[in-house]
């Protein structure tokens, strides 16, 4: 029970440093026709509320971190639509399909499946690297 609940606040806490983005410094633009600040506002803004509601969830309830990780990766994917900045683009692919690694691990810890914990480790360790990049682009300072 320990180990399932131990990984749930790891993830909400790895997903609430996007919002560091929120708010962002206005980086040079590159010479994409969007620069790296609208790019990283699209992004930021599309899951802000999303991850606003990660602090919300119980980490002894993986099937309600699913459900919120389901919804910032649906955010995000909506987000990545309007973001034509080649730099913030090549993150977004990475940390949807990071969410989905991460989702579907809870998903199957919820229903009972612990064996999946250690399938958080490589998701969550990407998702960290990405987020440390998309920090380096959006909030340079």
């Amino acid at each position: 029970m320990t180990r399932r609940l131990s990984s749930v606040p790891v993830v909400v806490v790895l997903l609430l440093g996007l919002v560091a983005c929120d708010s962002l410094s206005e980086p040079a633009p590159t010479a994409d026709s969007q620069s790296v600040a609208s790019a990283c506002g699209e992004v930021s803004e599309a899951v802000a509320d999303a991850v606003a509601a990660l602090g919300q969830v119980d980490p002894a309830d993986p099937a309600a971190a699913a459900d919120a990780i389901a919804e910032v990766g649906e955010r995000l994917h909506t987000a990545s639509d309007s973001v034509t900045n080649s730099d913030v683009a090549a993150l977004l692919p990475g940390m949807q399909d990071d969410l989905a690694a991460i989702g579907a691990a809870l998903v199957a810890i919820a229903g009972g499946d612990l064996s999946q914990s250690a399938a958080l480790a490589a998701p969550i360790a990407s998702m960290q690297k990405s987020f440390s990049r998309f920090r380096e682009l959006c909030d340079p300072s």
